[in-house]
């Protein structure tokens, strides 16, 4: 940006926007450095930008591929172009990959209003995100946290034996960047689990040590979603199987009755963005400080 000149001396600005971070919302740390995952397309991000001088509002504009705009007025600091409570910043992703020019101005009063600053622009790239989902379920014994391979694919019916007091669990495998998953079973028993830590567990687990319950015979619907982020946001993946346990002492599976397709649980996700408090303000061209 270049300062105004009197005299052939350059005038300091008082206020205005000294640059961006882009900040990660589901940690609420910054990010830096060149970190592309950090930046990919599936990432729930917030860009904060910073002042000086006396500033009481920013006015914060995001413009990128598919003719994306953005823009909010913040009146408290941190200002954020997705917005804050407190420090915890709301997030947005972003979902196509591409060249993002932000522009930000600072104002001397409330809402926009009062004395502006120059305009200060940078871009971010955000970039394509990875391949993420469930590879696989694995039945778990609980009592031995043993994991029994192969067991769920066994046709035409998995035998669990005469031990009605064993408790199982199931595991769903993992691939890519996945930061929490649901896990659902419909059948002899109904069961739902939110788990945001590996191993992805249909009961639980405590630092590997699996919590789990006996399966009584019949066909269950196993369902599982992966999360991108935490707590159930974000971007998603589906996965799904069904499994007959035997009931050893018929030597057939006990007939159950009809389950439904289940359907994602409703998560209370966290906001992602606080509403455009006003209209637009037109970047004015300039050149691009170096991000």
């Amino acid at each position: 940006i270049q300062n105004p000149k009197l005299n052939g001396i350059a005038i300091l600005p008082l206020f205005g926007v000294s640059g961006f971070v882009l900040v990660d919302a589901d940690t609420n740390k910054d990010i830096t450095g060149n970190c592309k995952k950090c930046r990919d397309s599936s990432k729930s991000l917030n860009v904060r930008a910073n002042v000086f001088g006396n500033v009481s509002s920013v006015e914060l504009s995001i413009e990128g591929p598919g003719n994306y705009k953005h823009t909010q007025v913040e009146n408290v600091a941190p200002f954020a172009a997705f917005g804050d409570i407190d420090g915890d910043f709301f997030g947005h992703e972003f979902g196509v990959p591409g060249i993002y020019t932000v522009t930000a101005v600072a104002f001397t009063e409330q809402d926009g209003k009062g004395l502006a600053s120059t305009p200060y622009t940078s871009t971010i790239e955000i970039t394509p995100a990875e391949a993420f989902g469930i590879k696989e379920f694995v039945l778990v014994n609980a009592d031995t946290n043993t994991e029994m391979e192969g067991a769920l694919q066994c046709k035409p019916y998995v035998c669990l034996g005469n031990d009605k007091e064993t408790r199982y669990n199931i595991r769903a495998r993992t691939f890519g960047n996945v930061n929490s998953v649901i896990l659902s079973v419909h059948g002899p028993i109904a069961e739902m689990q939110l788990e945001e830590k590996s191993p992805f567990s249909l009961f639980g687990d405590i630092d590997g040590d699996y919590m789990g319950s006996p399966l009584p015979p019949g066909r269950y619907n196993l369902t599982a979603w992966a999360f991108r982020n935490s707590k159930a946001r974000g971007q998603r993946s589906r996965f799904s199987m069904t499994f007959e346990i035997a009931d050893e002492e018929q030597g057939t599976s006990a007939t159950p009755a009809p389950s439904p397709e289940p359907s994602l649980p409703r998560v209370t996700p966290k906001p992602t963005f606080l509403p455009t408090t006003r209209p637009s303000l037109a970047p004015t061209p300039m050149s691009t400080p170096a991000p």
